[in-house]
């Protein structure tokens, strides 16, 4: 399911949220999920109205982008962290989320193979 077509609607009808069919496919991944699980626990009362605007931000926006802002406010230890204007700030300075994984590869001499081409062939 596309959340997509569906956050308009639910964003005006937050209420709706709760008792929707297919709820659980409006979880894009175990981040999200987290985050919405925490937002119940720590404000109940307006937990899908926050959830629906981070989900809006995700369909807007980036959902790779919105996730990883998630990841990194879940991470802060800070379960009053987890709100929609935090996401929002951490989308506008993105450079502040770290990759999940930093690979870095050094460059390759190529003078070894050939090196090593020139002894074979002799």
């Amino acid at each position: 399911m596309d959340y997509g077509h569906i956050i308009d609607w639910l964003v005006r009808k937050p209420g709706a949220f709760e008792s929707y069919r297919y709820r659980e496919d409006l979880f894009p991944s175990s981040q999200f999920r987290m985050a919405y699980d925490l937002l119940r626990e720590t404000r109940p009362q307006s937990a899908s109205k926050e959830y629906l605007k981070i989900l809006e931000l995700a369909a807007k926006q980036s959902e790779a982008r919105v996730e990883d802002a998630l990841r990194m406010l879940l991470g802060n230890g800070e379960p009053e962290g987890i709100h929609s204007q935090a996401v929002e700030a951490l989308l506008v300075e993105a450079e502040r989320i770290p990759a999940v994984t930093s690979v870095e590869i050094a460059p390759v001499d190529l003078a070894s193979f050939d090196a090593l081409y020139r002894e074979r062939v002799q």
